[in-house]
C-alpha cells in the first residue's frame, strides 16, 4: 500500500480509537487523520503507545468545531482548545493541525478581519512549536462552519493570517483558482483530502466513492503530484451514497483506488 494513501477517522467518527486502528491495519493502510476528542477521551500518552505499536503514522489532527467569529467571548475557550491540539500534535510527532474558519460575520472584510485577530496567537503558537496549522476551504453549504468558499478567499487568509491550506478535492475541485494553487502555491498545502462528488436523485451534491464519482481524481492527483506535493492524500468520504454501500465496503473500495492513483502518480527526485 502507497504510504500517501490515509484514511480519516471521520469515516469512522462513531467507531472507538483502537478499533479504528484496528480496521487501518485491516486494510493496510499505514496512515491517518484523528480527531482530537477521541484521542483525549483514549489518553494522549496511550495513543502515542498505540500509534507506535500498530506502525500507524498520523498526517493531521483535527480539532472540534470552530469559534463563533461573532462572539468574542469565545475565543479565549476556543483559543485554548486549538493550542491543546497543536500540543497534542507535538506529543504524538503530527506534523499538522486543520480546521475550519468559522461562520461568517457580516462580509468577507469583516469576517477576515474577526478571523486574523482570533487566530493571531495560535498560529504563533503552532510556529513556535514547529506544526503547521492549516484552514480547510469549504462548499457554501457548510456555511454554519465557515466563510471560507473559495480558494480566492483562502489565499487571502494565507496572506493575512499566515495559514496552510487543507486542499479539501471534493470542496474546490471546480474552483477557478485550483491552477494557481497547483502553480504557484503548492507549497501553501499541509495536506490533500479526497472526497468524489455526484448528484443524488434530487440534484443535491453528495460525496461519491473516489473514482466513481464526477471528479476525475486520479488526474487531479497526478497534477497535485506534479506540481510538487509530497503529502498523505486523505480520504474523507461520508453521507448517503457511502452509507447505501456501507462505510467499510465503501473505504475499501476507496483505498484501493487511492493506491491505483498514486502508483500512476510516483514522486520524481527533487
Amino acid at each position: 500500500m502507497d504510504p500517501r494513501v490515509s484514511l480519516s477517522a471521520l469515516c469512522y467518527y462513531t467507531t472507538p480509537l483502537p478499533d479504528f486502528i484496528d480496521e487501518l491495519k485491516r486494510q493496510g493502510v499505514s496512515t491517518t487523520t484523528l480527531m482530537a476528542g477521541p484521542i483525549t477521551e483514549f489518553g494522549v500518552e496511550q495513543t502515542r503507545d498505540l500509534l507506535e505499536s500498530s506502525g500507524i503514522s498520523v498526517a493531521a489532527l483535527i480539532p472540534g468545531l470552530p469559534a463563533d467569529l461573532a462572539d468574542t467571548q469565545t475565543w479565549d475557550r476556543k483559543r485554548a482548545e486549538l493550542i491543546d491540539t497543536i500540543d497534542m500534535a507535538v506529543t504524538l510527532g503530527v506534523p499538522a493541525v486543520y480546521t475550519v474558519s468559522g461562520s461568517l460575520v457580516v462580509d468577507e472584510d469583516t469576517s477576515v478581519a474577526a478571523f486574523k485577530r482570533y487566530i493571531e496567537p495560535v498560529v504563533a503558537y503552532a510556529n513556535k512549536v514547529g506544526v503547521k496549522f492549516l484552514i480547510e476551504p469549504t462548499l457554501p453549504v457548510y456555511a454554519f462552519v465557515s466563510f471560507v468558499y473559495t480558494l480566492k478567499t483562502y489565499l487571502r487568509l494565507a496572506g493575512e493570517c499566515n495559514v496552510g491550506l487543507c486542499l479539501d478535492v471534493y470542496h474546490v475541485w471546480e474552483d477557478p483558482d485550483l491552477e494557481r494553487v497547483l502553480r504557484d502555491d503548492i507549497d501553501l498545502v499541509g495536506i490533500v483530502q479526497i472526497g468524489d462528488s455526484q448528484r443524488d436523485s434530487e440534484g443535491n451534491l453528495q460525496k461519491q466513492i473516489p473514482g466513481e464519482g464526477n471528479v476525475g481524481i486520479a488526474g487531479l492527483t497526478a497534477r497535485i503530484v506534479d506540481a510538487g506535493y509530497q503529502g498523505a492524500f486523505d480520504l474523507e468520504i461520508d453521507g448517503p451514497f457511502i452509507e447505501s454501500v456501507g462505510v467499510t465496503t465503501a473505504t475499501e473500495r476507496a483505498v484501493a483506488y487511492m493506491d491505483q492513483a498514486l502508483a500512476g502518480a510516483p514522486l520524481t527526485a527533487g
